[in-house]
């Protein structure tokens, strides 16, 4: 895991300190159906391309490096979205 490997390269920890735990997110309270139509006409985006959000404080420890990364890796496979990072420094 990318986090995991974070921690120990910055942290004073020993692997068996960390544990990842994943958000968990309520999709009947979270769902993109209503929300996407609205964003979509914000941001000017058709329909028919997929969006990819990453919410979190811009850090390294967040890995917005590695999805970046990820994403031209995506691309140059051939995959067509867009990559959106939400957040604060």
């Amino acid at each position: 895991q990318i986090q995991k490997k974070n921690h120990l390269d910055h942290l004073p920890l020993k692997d068996e300190q960390i544990t990842i735990v994943p958000n968990g997110v309520d999709t009947k309270v979270f769902s993109p159906n209503n929300r996407s139509k609205k964003l979509r006409e914000e941001l000017n985006v058709d329909s028919t391309i997929k969006l990819i959000a990453l919410v979190g404080r811009f850090d390294p420890l967040k890995g917005q490096v590695e999805a970046v990364e990820a994403v031209k890796r995506l691309k140059d496979l051939g995959h067509h979205f867009l990559l959106l990072l939400i957040g604060e420094d």
